[in-house]
């Protein structure tokens, strides 16, 4: 029987002057979360605070079952 994982969008970046603190800490995270269990989905916003469609990073059409905001500084954890 096949287990289903956990689709988990991670969420970084953004229009912040931490944005790169943001893709360090989205790094980590990713690295660390168990991909017996979860299937990670990240989710990219750039510097100007769009979430664009031909990044290749980001998979906005993917469902997903939980979002783990990663957002630094104004408009994350600030905002």
């Amino acid at each position: 029987m096949a287990i289903t994982k956990i689709r988990i969008g991670v969420l970084f970046g953004g229009k912040s002057a931490e944005h790169e603190i943001s893709l360090q800490s989205a790094k980590n995270i990713i690295e660390a979360l168990d991909k017996e269990k979860y299937e990670v989905v990240p989710i990219c916003i750039d510097k100007t605070g769009k979430w664009p469609l031909e990044n290749p990073l980001n998979e906005l059409y993917t469902k997903v079952d939980v979002v783990f905001p990663v957002l630094h500084g104004p408009f994350g954890e600030d905002g």
